[in-house]
């Protein structure tokens, strides 16, 4: 293609971005002129330190630089370009010099001085508006600011008949009720402080991040949580956790019951508080919560996915990083425009710098979102299902149930399509273990909101095995459900297979279940059920009955029971399946009856369940009494 070609190939490619919304250059139009406001923003970085940046909006994004000047940038919601830039230099020359850390938000600005022990509050009286050009709307809640600092030194102290407790103090909540400012209470932590917050879930709650005093010459981290009574913050509890290199980043998720570390050596640490367990990985790439590699590229023609987006391609000068925000970080209640759909813009701040924004290209079916839902449909768009399995279980039931269940549902749905083989087995054991067999336990209504859906997908499940014959899998699975008609279907295809022990098996399991059902109509299975209880427990108790992570139930109590082996029979009380409506069922009774008549007879071969790393899954359905 010659010059001419390549000149009429990008003028079209202009067009082509320019009627979808996609700004090829800055425009220079009055009122805006936003080439000239753009070069001017690119010299206040240049000269200035960001001291806060934070997403007002899906579509606001505030920048306070150390002289006092206010960065307003509105980003467009159909192709995340720069559509106004509003410079507010209101305080220009009016900010204290030698600022360490400073907090912008709507009616307030919170600075904390270097050099002095001192913060600086300024307090607006004018109510703002809904108007870009203006601020929005102040927040009704009661704000409350954490100050810490260091206050751990090796000198002595002066000679003094007493200190004062609040002289040693490193870490105090003020209050800010309007134009005035408060302290609160105040502590001092036994470790030097490396990041403090508040909770997100508990509003009483501290979370620091301190250097761990604990000897040896190694490196580790006390994560530590504090309470505020409202007259005092005391310490709850201290999590040590061992580590490589010193930390020069952290961040935890909504949730907070995982953080994320990064050390001096490129060392990635997950920590996961429930668990209590660590993951590290190494090297420049991006991951998910599960610590797999995304792939990610520019928009271009030609598809061409990498672990690593070099950006340092479109920089003339090397650059340290600063700061990364989310918009997903913005007030929910701060939406200034009936967009939804800013979810996925980026914004990373260089010291001394540019502003990059970077906008994640989703598609419109998500509207914009980057959630784990998305994730998870991009994990299984790309054939990508162990990923999108180790996903799922990183995640919390408890806090997160709606898109637990839609994540289980696209992988089941997926899965379900395809051959069963040995690994997809596994993955849909995996898939329905995190809600039958979570690492965690699952609360009340977590429980009674799920269960009715889930036993859908594992009922599917069981279906899925008997349609490639797998019964050794399907009848244990049977068992743990404890449905008379899915015996039923073993039965006949069983009898149609010509594997008549099986089929006479399966149709007696069907015929005590519905006995049982009619037994607990009558209102005699209170006694049956607590006979069998103890029963069951004693045969435990002499290692004749083996569980895998089993839940059983009993006194509206969740007893989670660990042994690693692989399950053949479980006690399990769930809602019967059956037509005859009954509220209460036993998985599997051990009786006398089938003692002689067990899973060898149906020609399942126990020794090779026990060397399948899937194992069985465990199937419990929670019913209630």
């Amino acid at each position: 293609m010659g010059p001419t070609g390549e000149t009429s190939y990008s003028e079209q490619r202009r067009l082509w971005g320019e009627d979808r919304g996609i700004s090829w250059t800055p425009k220079n139009r009055r009122p805006e002129k936003l080439r000239d406001v753009l070069k001017e923003c690119e010299d206040l970085l240049q000269q200035n330190r960001v001291l806060d940046v934070r997403w007002r909006t899906l579509r606001n994004i505030q920048v306070l630089l150390s002289n006092g000047s206010l960065i307003s940038i509105l980003v467009s919601s159909s192709s995340g370009d720069i559509e106004k830039i509003s410079l507010d230099k209101t305080l220009t020359g009016k900010v204290p010099d030698a600022i360490n850390k400073a907090i912008v938000r709507d009616s307030f600005l919170l600075f904390s001085l270097k050099e002095k022990p001192k913060i600086c509050y300024m307090y607006f009286n004018k109510k703002p508006s809904l108007d870009f050009k203006k601020l929005e709307k102040m927040s009704a809640m009661d704000p409350k600011a954490l100050v810490w600092w260091s206050g751990h030194s090796e000198e002595a102290w002066p000679w003094s008949p007493m200190t004062a407790e609040k002289d040693r103090a490193n870490m105090a909540i003020f209050s800010l009720n309007g134009p005035k400012i408060e302290m609160l209470s105040f502590v001092r932590s036994d470790s030097e402080p490396v990041h403090a917050l508040f909770s997100f879930n508990q509003p009483h709650h501290i979370l620091t991040l301190e250097q761990s005093s604990a000897g040896g010459g190694e490196n580790s981290i006390d994560s530590c949580i504090y309470v505020y009574n409202g007259t005092k913050i005391e310490k709850l509890s201290t999590t040590t956790i061992p580590l490589k290199a010193s930390i020069i980043v952290q961040q935890r998720n909504h949730a907070e019951d995982k953080l994320l570390l990064g050390c001096e050596d490129g060392t990635l640490m997950l920590y996961d508080d429930h668990r209590r367990v660590t993951q590290m990985t190494k090297g420049s790439l991006v991951y998910d919560m599960a610590l797999a590699p995304v792939l990610i590229q520019l928009v271009a023609e030609n598809p061409s996915p990498q672990h690593t987006l070099k950006l340092r391609e479109y920089l003339l000068n090397p650059v340290k990083l600063n700061k990364v925000s989310w918009s997903c970080e913005a007030p929910i209640g701060n939406l200034s425009d009936n967009s939804l759909c800013c979810h996925d813009n980026l914004v990373i701040l260089f010291d001394r710098g540019p502003l990059c924004l970077l906008r994640l290209e989703l598609g419109v079916l998500t509207n914009g979102r980057l959630g784990s839902v998305e994730l998870v449909s991009e994990y299984i768009k790309h054939e990508q299902a162990e990923e999108a399995v180790n996903f799922l279980n990183s995640m919390n039931w408890n806090t997160e149930g709606n898109a637990c269940f839609a994540c289980m549902s696209i992988i089941m749905n997926y899965l379900l399509k395809l051959p069963l083989n040995s690994e997809r087995e596994g993955l849909l054991e995996e898939t329905l273990g995190s809600f039958y067999a979570p690492s965690r336990p699952l609360s009340d209504e977590t429980v009674l909101h799920h269960r009715d859906m889930i036993s859908k997908l594992s009922r599917r499940f069981f279906h899925h095995l008997l349609r490639f014959r797998r019964f050794e899998k399907a009848f244990l699975l049977a068992v743990d459900i404890g449905a008379k008609d899915l015996f039923m279907d073993i039965h006949y295809l069983a009898a149609d297979l010509g594997n008549l022990p099986l089929a006479e098996v399966a149709k007696q399991r069907a015929i005590q279940i519905d006995n049982e059902s009619l037994t607990s109509d009558t209102g005699e299975s209170y006694d049956d059920e607590e006979e069998d209880l103890s029963y069951i427990e004693e045969e435990m108790a002499n290692g004749l009955i083996r569980s895998s992570d089993g839940v059983y139930y009993h006194n509206d109590e969740y007893d989670y029971m660990h042994n690693h082996t692989v399950t053949s029979h479980h006690l399990m009380p769930l809602e019967d399946e059956d037509s005859d409506g009954a509220n209460f069922m036993q998985g599997a009774q051990r009786s006398q009856h089938y003692s002689g008549q067990g899973i060898d007879e149906l020609g399942i071969d126990d020794s090779e369940e026990i060397a399948n790393p899937a194992g069985t899954l465990k199937i419990v359905h929670f019913g209630v009494v």
